[in-house]
């Protein structure tokens, strides 16, 4: 076997091998991945676990709308040496005398009326349970939007690898047409081995490319929080959704982006916050009751033994007169800070709506390139495929073939990189319209 055949026997082995290799690994679809990042993903867990807390904390109980129930019980003695003189002339005198004693008692106390604090706080927490609720979404969508994003470009990186292949395949028939013309003598060493040249770059480049998908499968595998070394195959393509149209991205933005409704929550939380210091302007009224019972045994004094069982009740009203003008400053801050809330959602929904047309504008770009660069990709195959035959023919040379090669894989590269950009502008717009949570 010469070292021409080796090295094309070489080249043909390494594809059949990726291509059974490819064959044999883990069928991974978009849905499968997401359903695998939402369920593994640490942040996720973290900001569900957050969500929770804010939930459980919304209760009449935490509000202080409740009545509060405590009980007590306790019992001790003493042990006492006596020593007395009564005026009656009759001497005391015991040494080591006890007495015991047990208390035990039911308190009832209950606010009934704070000035509003108590339906305030509970409204407070609610808005906090809101706003838990929107920063878990806001997590739920980044993790979604990064998932999608790394499992393009694991497709696009592959399509590039196809493309690289086919790049090996083309060079590995130009390499043919030289070595037979050669061996009839109809074609120099020289056009030989720059032909041998051409094809092991395009090897070098294709194995390269090779290195780049599986660093792109690992940063997936990372994001869905399993094992980095799992191998896998994306099964779906990138495919583009209908157009869309500026004017209804725009307005469902200004209805359900993510920031945008937590700047609103956070306006809502400030106003709460004002609602509870305006309560500390009226009286507190407060209800208490209790239950007490209580026996002793002595074995010295006057009473021997006793039993007591009572029942006590009571309103208490308090008002503050003053406290220094800490109130009224308190007051005023979060008057301002409900005012920053204010400008804070007009600052952000301006935002949104730069993001959107800004992302918009590069959504038509990508996608008109996309149509450009696949007619064009069409035209430079077509290009690269009549070339070859009048390289057969000897009427075109190596470094004219050379580059209808080189153009048509630029093209192809191009027109992938063209469709995973508008894919991930469409995504990014479905994140600012709030539709890639809640289509």
């Amino acid at each position: 076997m010469t070292i021409w055949k080796m090295i094309v026997s070489v080249c043909l082995l390494v594809c059949v091998m990726s291509t059974c290799y490819l064959s044999a690994q883990e069928s991974l679809s978009l849905e499968s991945a997401i359903r695998i990042g939402l369920e593994n993903n640490y942040s996720i867990r973290i900001s569900k676990n957050d969500t929770q807390i804010a939930e459980n904390n919304v209760s009449v109980g935490n509000a202080g709308m409740l009545p509060r129930l405590d009980a007590t019980a306790s019992e001790g003695g003493t042990i006492t040496n006596v020593n007395q003189e009564l005026t009656s002339g009759q001497t005391i005198d015991k040494i080591g005398a006890t007495s015991m004693a047990f208390n035990a008692g039911i308190a009832l106390t209950w606010t009934l009326f704070d000035g509003f604090k108590m339906f305030a706080s509970y409204d407070r927490f609610q808005e906090i349970q809101r706003i838990g609720n929107l920063i878990f979404r806001r997590t739920v969508e980044n993790t979604l939007s990064q998932i999608i994003s790394q499992y393009y470009d694991v497709i696009a990186q592959r399509n590039s690898l196809e493309t690289f292949q086919e790049a090996v395949y083309v060079s590995q028939r130009r390499f043919d047409v030289a070595k037979n013309r050669n061996e009839l003598g109809a074609s120099s060493q020289q056009r030989l081995l720059q032909a041998t040249i051409d094809f092991n770059e395009d090897r070098a480049v294709f194995l390269r490319q090779k290195a780049t998908l599986q660093r792109s499968k690992i940063t997936l595998n990372q994001l869905l929080a399993r094992n980095a070394d799992i191998e896998f195959e994306p099964s779906d393509s990138i495919a583009l959704k209908p157009k869309f149209i500026i004017e209804d991205l725009r307005e469902k933005s200004f209805i359900d982006n993510t920031s945008l409704l937590i700047a609103k929550s956070n306006k809502l939380l400030a106003e709460n916050d004002l609602k509870l210091l305006n309560a500390d302007w009226y009286p507190t009224l407060s209800f208490s009751s209790g239950l007490n019972y209580a026996k002793t045994n002595s074995q010295f004094g006057a009473v021997m033994s006793a039993r007591t069982l009572g029942f006590n009740y009571g309103i208490t009203a308090s008002i503050n007169l003053f406290e220094g003008g800490n109130l009224s400053r308190k007051s005023e801050n979060t008057r301002l800070l409900v005012l920053s809330n204010e400008y804070n959602i007009a600052l952000v929904k301006e935002q949104v709506s730069a993001d959107v047309s800004r992302m918009y504008k590069q959504y038509i770009t990508a996608i008109e390139l996309v149509q450009l660069e696949t007619e064009n990709a069409l035209l430079t195959k077509q290009n690269v495929d009549i070339s070859l035959e009048r390289y057969k023919l000897g009427n075109m040379n190596e470094f004219e073939f050379r580059q209808a090669q080189k153009t048509m894989v630029d093209a192809e590269n191009r027109t992938i990189k063209s469709l995973y950009e508008a894919k991930i502008a469409e995504t990014e717009l479905l994140r600012l319209s709030g539709a890639l949570v809640n289509p």
